[in-house]
């Protein structure tokens, strides 16, 4: 949404920030290996990752922004994962 910022990371944490502030809210581990794409299905809520690990995910921004309001959170669950992959997903 208009409202985050979305990052990865060469080891496969993924980071959500707050744009109007550039408070980190909420880091997290995506992938195993490095994470070579982001994409976001903002009129649905979703957001979808890559890696180097060849795994596709795709999380909902209500359950990240959820976990990012509770320190007792366990950590985000992707929706949907593909792992049918042979080499890593990019864009």
């Amino acid at each position: 949404d208009a409202a985050h910022v979305v990052g990865g990371a060469v080891s496969g944490k993924l980071y959500l920030w707050q744009l109007s502030t550039g408070r980190l809210l909420l880091a997290w581990n995506g992938h195993f290996r490095g994470v070579t794409a982001l994409a976001t299905v903002a009129t649905d809520g979703y957001l979808v990752t890559a890696g180097e690990d060849a795994i596709l995910h795709v999380w909902s921004f209500a359950s990240l922004l959820s976990a990012a309001a509770s320190d007792a959170a366990p950590p985000p669950r992707a929706l949907r994962t593909w792992t049918a992959h042979t080499l890593s997903v990019t864009d």
